[in-house]
């Protein structure tokens, strides 16, 4: 599905934005196919915008798809990705264009314009390296220099832009054989990349490879990326290895160089056959040793070597098969690689660009990827091997050498190439199947812990370092946050607002309009973004100035994204902290009633409130909550599925109050401290009301308030997995420290009744996920029961799932 050219824009149903622009679903006019949930966009907008070509889908992982939207505007040449509709101008605050006059459009007229990253080449349509690599950094976007260069020269422009610069093939390759030309070209690109730095830009260049694969112009190129070396902010290299080959053409310090691990496949390609299927659908016998080349097939890639190699052991092993997959550049070496497949019995051949979904049938068919380099620098084809679990016969070259460590029995001196390939493949072919399966786990193994998250981290802190040098600074874990600067002028406030967001953006936002709606209580609000992504802090930071921005390191979970600015909090005089979750709506003066009622009543320290379900508001989510120790620990909300009406009257006692409204003075901070960190996800409010509890602390609920929740853990009305797998551990943890001599009876009473019931949903409503429901439920309970705490990586988990799909029957 990659590459198709369908249009999706989000939350184009937001009832603001419908308001400003006549919003019409049946509308068969659209400017082209612009739909989401089987709503059109109406020509009115595209004509407004006069948006040219828009976006495709990127990928597909564990159910979920992943789509980067592109809007190209006329006047305005350079894309954008999509965002949330946040507000109804929101397009003009998100994005950089120009829009017609408010009277032609009635849009309204732009704003501020935004900071990003703009990568160049755009190879995404065919590899999902680049797609993978950004991840959800909405600021990142497709563009050449031109367009770099463009932002960052721009009239009145507060544009701080970075040019990430990939491959260089692309500057130049279109001279051909012409070096004069390829001369200028480089020279010009040189000059632009020269001027976009004078204007204040940042060049950060991930080293692919030095020198163009079968270069006509080594000396040119070589001097060319010296030179663009020397010009870059950061190097990015994806091994250390890669620093001992750049030594040999260019010097580079080594606080220009960051070194970013090249991430894995393992969920870039679906798999939904077995390795029988794929062998049969090739009718490939099931016993058969089989071989696989897979990716561009080029000069520098052996793959003549190979074929030659396989010809040679074939001869007494007729029961070995050859695949090699991928488009042949140029095409005089396609006849040639055509004529000498075409010589050899048990060849089989796709000299074509393969599409994903087909992807999976040729490493699920093969054993062994065999990829005999004659150079390399890095290697995608072996990443995306060792995804897919098929060890790599290769040489000891470039990134190979470190990425194949421990498979020694199939890598190979390249100065012994010739004879040296063929007896690798004739003890691959002598392995029995217990020795390819153990072969294939160990493959997988060396990937499992390559995950993108590590690089796209690194390219969000040179964001922060590049965008925000003035907001650094330094969390208790010693990792650096960014605090956007207090507003210099601000009322006295009796009450300070936490609000941790975490991905949905305009949830977020949502929750805040509501709360500055309410003009009769000042407060202090600090927006503490837990994403990787900076596009909530640097929106927020900018859209709203009177809220303090905290951008956490990462996902830290919700208490320690909290507590950052409940450090900030604790000893700055408020009366009253209030901590929201961003998925709630406030309703007009619900902050003042709040502030009324805890002055009301103090003997009372710590407030909950109404909270019903957005889509329901006559159904309660949460109506107070117990705590039953009788078999173990079970915390349970009050009244849920009833009524608000139906609730009891006036303030009455409870056990806990929700995290998702947490009401409570300020002075507890001091008594009890900051919430407990080792949950990361649930019970962590439910422990430090108990901790409370404990110090004589009052926990009231106040029925007549109301907030209304989105709930974000539950999906198409089954919990999430990260749900099911830490509200388990998580209960078992908290049962450990309040009654840790019922443990058992907590674990049998969960099992029995709450998993059992998820379970339930699941049967219902996702068939197709029981069986990972039920393993991410088991991890809860193994992890609760050893102690487990914190963050758990449950992306590993998934990945460590997948490889029973990969490895062929061990029978």
């Amino acid at each position: 599905m990659t590459g198709d050219s369908i249009v999706l824009i989000n939350e184009l149903d937001d009832p603001k934005l419908a308001h400003t622009i006549d919003l019409d679903p049946d509308d068969e006019k659209s400017f082209g196919r612009f739909r989401r949930y089987g709503r059109d966009l109406p020509a009115r907008i595209a004509e407004a915008l006069d948006v040219r070509f828009v976006a495709r889908i990127e990928g597909r992982d564990e159910g979920f798809t992943f789509v980067q939207e592109n809007y190209y505007v006329a006047g305005n040449d350079h894309q954008l990705l999509g965002l949330p509709l946040l507000y109804p101008h929101s397009l003009c605050e998100l994005y950089d264009f120009s829009l017609p006059d408010r009277d032609e459009s009635g849009l309204p007229e732009p704003i501020t314009r935004e900071k990003r990253l703009v990568f160049f080449p755009d190879y995404s349509a065919a590899n999902p390296y680049q797609t993978l690599l950004y991840g959800n950094i909405l600021l990142a976007g497709p563009g050449d220099i031109d367009k770099a260069l463009q932002l960052q020269q721009r009239e009145n422009s507060d544009i701080a832009t970075i040019f990430h610069l990939h491959w260089t093939a692309p500057i130049f390759e279109h001279a051909g054989n012409d070096s004069q030309m390829v001369r200028r070209l480089m020279n010009e690109f040189i000059e632009k990349v020269e001027a976009f730095i004078q204007a204040g830009g940042d060049l950060v260049w991930t080293i692919h490879n030095v020198i163009t694969h079968e270069s006509l112009h080594r000396e040119l190129e070589e001097q060319f990326s010296a030179r663009l070396a020397e010009l870059a902010t950061r190097v990015i290299l994806h091994t250390t290895d890669s620093q001992e080959i750049l030594a040999r053409y260019f010097q580079l310090p080594a606080q220009k160089v960051t070194i970013a691990p090249h991430g894995n496949y393992i969920h870039s390609y679906p798999v939904d056959c077995s390795p029988l299927e794929a062998r049969k659908s090739l009718q490939i016998p099931e016993d058969a040793t089989v071989f696989l080349f897979f990716g561009q097939v080029r000069r520098y890639k052996g793959v003549r070597h190979l074929i030659r190699a396989f010809k040679t052991i074939s001869q007494s092993n007729p029961n070995i098969w050859l695949i090699i997959v991928g488009r042949v550049l140029p095409d005089d070496f396609r006849r040639e690689i055509t004529a000498l497949c075409t010589e050899a019995p048990r060849i089989i051949t796709e000299l074509e660009f393969i599409h994903d979904q087909d992807v999976q049938r040729y490493f699920l068919a093969s054993d062994f990827a065999v990829l005999p380099f004659r150079q390399i620098l890095n290697s995608g084809s072996a990443l995306l091997s060792l995804s897919f679990a098929r060890p790599v016969i290769a040489p000891r070259l470039g990134v190979l050498r470190s990425l194949l460590q421990g498979m020694e029995e199939l890598t190979y001196d390249p100065e012994d190439r010739e004879e040296a390939l063929v007896k690798r493949m004739l003890a691959a072919a002598a392995f029995d199947k217990k020795q390819v399966r153990t072969f294939m786990e160990k493959a997988y193994e060396l990937v499992l812990d390559m995950p993108w998250s590590a690089s796209t981290q690194i390219i969000n802190g040179l964001i922060k370092e590049l965008f925000f040098k003035g907001d650094e600074r330094v969390a208790p874990s010693g990792r650096p946050t960014y605090q956007s600067p207090a507003p210099s002028c601000r009322p006295p406030a009796r009450v300070a607002i936490v609000v941790c967001h975490y991905g949905n953006l305009e949830d977020t936002m949502s929750c805040l309009r509501s709360l500055d709606a309410d003009k009769s209580e000042p407060f202090h609000g600090y927006l503490v973004s837990n994403d990787d992504d900076l596009t909530a802090y640097q929106y927020v930071r900018r859209v709203a100035p009177h809220w303090t921005c905290i951008q956490s390191p990462g996902n830290i979970g919700f208490a320690a994204g909290c507590n950052l600015a409940l450090r900030d909090i604790k000893d700055a005089g408020y009366d009253y902290i209030w901590l929201v979750n961003p998925d709630t709506i406030a309703p007009s003066n619900h902050l003042t009633r709040l502030v009324q009622n805890a002055d009301a009543l103090p003997e009372s320290d710590i407030f909950g409130t109404t909270i019903v379900m957005d889509d329901d508001p006559d159904f309660v989510w949460y109506g107070g909550a117990c705590i039953s120790f009788e078999h173990g620990l079970q915390a349970k909300h009050l009244h849920y599925g009833e009524s608000p009406g139906a609730l009891p009257e006036g303030p009455y006692s409870v056990d806990y109050v929700t995290g998702a409204s947490l009401f409570f003075r300020s002075h507890l901070l001091d008594d009890i401290g900051l919430l407990p960190e080792r949950y990361f996800l649930y019970f962590e409010e439910t422990d430090w009301c108990m901790q409370a509890r404990a110090h004589g602390k009052n926990l009231v609920m106040l029925p007549e308030l109301i907030l209304r929740h989105k709930r974000r853990s539950v999906q198409k009305g089954v919990p999430t997995f990260h749900y099911l797998y830490y509200y388990t551990r998580n209960l078992l943890l908290m049962c450990r420290t309040w009654n840790p001599n019922k443990l058992d009876r907590c674990v049998q009473h969960h099992r029995k009744t709450l998993a059992a019931s998820w379970l339930k949903k699941y049967e219902q409503l996702g068939p197709q996920d029981i069986e990972r429901a039920k393993d991410f439920i088991e991890l809860g309970f193994r992890d609760g029961l050893a102690g487990v705490q914190g963050y758990c990586d449950l992306n590993r988990f998934l990945d460590q799932m997948r490889l029973k799909r990969l490895l062929p029957d061990a029978s």
